[in-house]
Parts: structure tokens; C-alpha cells; sequence
């Protein structure tokens, strides 16, 4: 059976009839950055909470390798940080801005440092996948990276 797609034209774009277009803040119920540790790696442990860094967010999957662990104290004090499943994990700063992927069991119960941002869907209006493949997108990498060009041009 084939599909066939209906549009609708808006001021800006084609989207698919029936679906709907509103601020990212009318469908989500969190949206944060981390914490880093005082102390910094002297705080990292062997094992315990994961502890997410920009460097173990990739383009659309987790690289977890080196991922590194705090202690339960220090989790506890960093509660609104915390990782659950299906967040997606944005990079906010630095030569890794941008990159995104979809927590997963294995973070659940950890924390992200202050590079990485938490966006916490409401899985009844948008699906966590669907936003990470959208923040992950050509358009939107083509808008994100043309302001930052921009912003380093005003910085001179």
C-alpha cells in the first residue's frame, strides 16, 4: 500500500497536514544544563553514578567508553541534573556544540555536567527519537552553526 503525504504551507514551511507546529517549551517538562563537580576529575570514581560529559555525546548515539562515575553524595547534590530514560542529551558548548543522542538505560540515574543540556519530552506530544533526529537535522545544524559563525564575528 503506498502512502501518500499531504502538506500544508505556513510562513516558513511545508509541514505534513494534521501535525502541529508550537515552541519546543509546549512539549517538554525539563530543559537544563549540568553541574561539574568541585574538584573536578579528583571526584570521579571507578564506579558509581554515571557522569555524562560532552565528549561522550555523539552524533546521534552515546559514546561511552570513558565515561566516569561520582559517588552517591555527590549525586545527590546535583537531583536536578539527573538523567532518565528517553532524555535527549544536547552539547551545548565548545567544538562538540550541537550533538545529540537519546539516553538509554545505561545513564539512567546519572548526571550531565554543565556542558551537556537535558531535554526531558512529554512522550505524549513529541517523541524523544523524533527531537534528537530533528536537532540532528541539516537545517537545523546549517542554523545553529551559521549563528555561531556569527557570534565569533561579532567577538572580533
Amino acid at each position: 500500500m503506498e502512502m501518500k503525504l499531504r502538506y500544508k504551507e505556513s510562513r516558513t514551511e511545508t509541514i505534513l497536514k494534521g501535525w502541529e507546529v508550537c515552541p519546543l517549551g509546549d512539549v517538554v517538562t525539563k530543559v537544563g544544563s549540568g553541574l561539574t563537580p568541585t574538584g573536578g576529575e579528583k571526584v570521579y570514581r571507578k564506579d558509581g553514578r554515571p557522569f555524562l560529559r560532552s565528549q561522550n555525546v555523539g552524533w546521534g548515539h552515546l559514546l561511552l567508553d570513558d565515561i566516569v562515575f561520582i559517588d552517591e553524595e555527590t549525586h545527590s547534590s546535583f537531583l536536578g541534573t539527573e538523567i532518565k530514560l528517553d532524555d535527549v542529551l544536547l552539547t551545548i558548548t565548545g567544538a562538540s556544540i550541537g550533538r545529540s543522542a537519546v539516553a538509554d538505560d545505561r545513564l539512567q540515574g546519572g548526571n550531565v555536567n554543565q556542558h551537556v543540556c537535558i531535554i526531558r519530552t512529554d512522550a505524549r506530544r513529541l517523541n524523544p527519537h523524533y527531537l534528537n533526529y530533528f536537532l540532528l537535522s541539516a537545517r537545523l545544524c546549517t542554523i545553529l552553526f551559521s549563528n555561531k559563525r556569527h557570534e565569533q564575528a561579532e567577538k572580533e
